[in-house]
């Protein structure tokens, strides 16, 4: 047995999965011989490749490129089961929050399968500073929903910490794989990518008042700084958030890139409005009235004084098109 197959034999003990669950590496082949494969966006591009999914860049590694990759997924599946057996199962119980985030309300981290809540849950945990993440701030908001409360603050923090635990014990232990393997891994910072530049910010516009006393939702309408294109979006009150929806690019003389869109409320971008962050639209010259970019729409935070509330949106690409 070679150091790299004792090595993982020592990570999955550490795991409790044993030499049966474990993942083995050939001597020669450079494959594994019982391999499982997650998708999971906080970790990276796959060893040996070029690791964009998530931002980042690799170089491959020689002969045992795909051994870090395949014995990763082994240890790293680990962390999704503390994230099942933790902070999901507490989410998707009835009456919790799956009764919205697991049907048609973004971000939709409580759905029924698995891996799609592990990915839509991941980039708002906030292993930084958990304090901070909105699954604290709204979970711990009693106006946000009738499960959600102070009381259940202390189970949702200890959860977030079991999985950061559970997320860095993985991290650290493919490192070592890869480093014997012979491969490197890309970087992330929670699955998604930001072209290079600046971003392009609209002015802030408060919030129409005929919202609150309303339940029919309202025009927000920038001109945008191409000749003829505006972007629109529809908002309404709901429960103490803002529904926004039917994101819309109507064109002049030029068609328009749109790329990336996150709304910000009061100066600051809502982290869980992540409807409009997977636009990449070129709407054509001449398009009037204008092409809603996203069927679906998403739910922002409201501040304690919502009458007052400025709204403004970012985008990572908005240009002229070709």
């Amino acid at each position: 047995m070679n150091k790299f197959q004792q090595l993982t034999l020592a990570l999955c003990a550490a795991l409790t999965l044993g030499s049966a669950g474990c993942f083995m590496p050939k001597d020669d082949a450079g494959v594994g011989e019982n391999t499982r494969t997650l998708t999971i966006t906080t970790t990276g591009g796959t060893d040996g490749t070029s690791g964009s999914a998530g931002g980042g860049s690799s170089a491959p590694g020689a002969a045992g490129q795909g051994l870090g990759a395949a014995a990763c997924d082994s240890i790293k599946a680990q962390t999704v089961n503390v994230f099942r057996d933790s902070f999901y199962a507490f989410v998707h119980a009835p009456g919790k929050c799956v009764t919205c985030h697991g049907v048609n309300q973004s971000p939709k981290f409580a759905v029924d399968d698995l891996e799609s809540a592990y990915n839509n849950s991941a980039p708002l945990a906030r292993f930084d500073n958990i304090a901070q993440s909105p699954f604290i701030q709204r979970g711990g908001d009693s106006r946000h929903c009738g499960a959600c409360g102070p009381s259940i603050v202390p189970t949702l923090t200890a959860q977030l910490q079991a999985w950061k635990a559970a997320d860095e014990s993985a991290k650290t232990q493919c490192a070592q794989l890869q480093a014997l393997g012979g491969g490197t891994g890309g970087t992330s910072t929670g699955g998604s990518t930001t072209p290079a530049g600046p971003v392009v910010k609209l002015a802030d516009m408060t919030v129409p008042a005929t919202i609150f006393t309303s339940t029919s939702a309202a025009t927000l309408r920038w001109n945008l700084p191409i000749a003829g294109a505006t972007f629109e979006i529809r908002i309404k009150v709901f429960q103490n958030g803002y529904l926004i929806t039917a994101p819309k690019v109507t064109t002049g003389t030029n068609p328009v890139h749109v790329m990336g869109i996150r709304v910000a409320v009061n100066g600051t971008v809502d982290p869980t409005g992540t409807t409009f962050q997977s636009v990449d639209s070129n709407v054509p010259a001449g398009t009037n009235p204008g092409i809603v970019l996203v069927d679906s729409g998403m739910v922002v935070q409201q501040s304690a004084t919502p009458q007052s509330d400025k709204i403004h949106f970012e985008f990572d690409v908005l240009e002229a098109g070709h």
